[in-house]
């Protein structure tokens, strides 16, 4: 016996169903995030996205997680299409798949993040020397390090001299982690920089031998 549409009065034989009413019929509630939901910060640098207060990698899909988390209603996943800036909300009733699709920007302003902003001023909070008569073994040691650093900080110079390589790095504590969770020896001493809001500023050097 074939069901029939109270709305529209389709037949089951005609068109998928979902419960008494007809795909094209059935409604989902939905209820949308807050516009604030789809804004956010990308430098312009080093395209890193400020997300729920920290700086990070790019990831599109963090945005759209964050977005599935604020909908509420009747669904059972939600994408985002960038082409078209539309929420794409799928629900699945007795086998039945309906799409719902919306119009919801993402807004992205540009701007510097504070690390970027502060290696164009040559800023630095630390110094990895690496010393040793392999040149080459130096060279690929200072890559490998700089690669791991640069996931968390910033590597304002590298200097490459009689001595060895100098690595200037932005954030002395993500050196210090770094060189503790691989076990690496190094000698450290650090010198007095300056003052900032009465909290004395120190830059600590880092020599490592290879």
């Amino acid at each position: 016996m074939d069901m029939i549409c109270p709305k529209c009065g389709a037949k089951n034989s005609e068109i998928q169903f979902m419960g008494p009413f007809c795909v094209n019929c059935y409604e989902i509630s939905i209820k949308l995030p807050k516009p604030s939901e789809a804004k956010f910060t990308k430098c312009k640098r080093c395209g890193k996205m400020l997300f729920k207060g920290e700086w990070q990698a790019f990831d599109i899909s963090k945005v759209v997680k964050n977005l599935f988390k604020k909908s509420k209603g009747e669904f059972d996943s939600v994408d985002y299409d960038p082409d078209r800036q539309k929420l794409v909300f799928k629900a699945i009733r007795g086998g039945t798949e309906k799409i719902v699709e919306n119009p919801f920007p993402i807004e992205i302003n540009v701007n510097i993040c504070p690390d970027c902003s502060r290696m164009s001023g040559g800023y630095f909070e630390a110094i990895v020397q690496l010393r040793g008569d392999n040149r080459e073994r130096l060279k690929q040691y200072g890559e490998s390090l700089q690669k791991r650093l640069k996931e968390k900080t910033f590597v304002t110079k590298v200097d490459e001299n009689k001595d060895g390589i100098d690595l200037y790095i932005g954030d002395s504590k993500v050196v210090l982690k770094d060189l503790n969770e691989r076990h690496i020896p190094c000698v450290i001493s650090r010198k007095l920089f300056g003052k900032k809001e009465g909290k004395l500023i120190y830059r600590t050097t880092y020599l490592i031998r290879l």
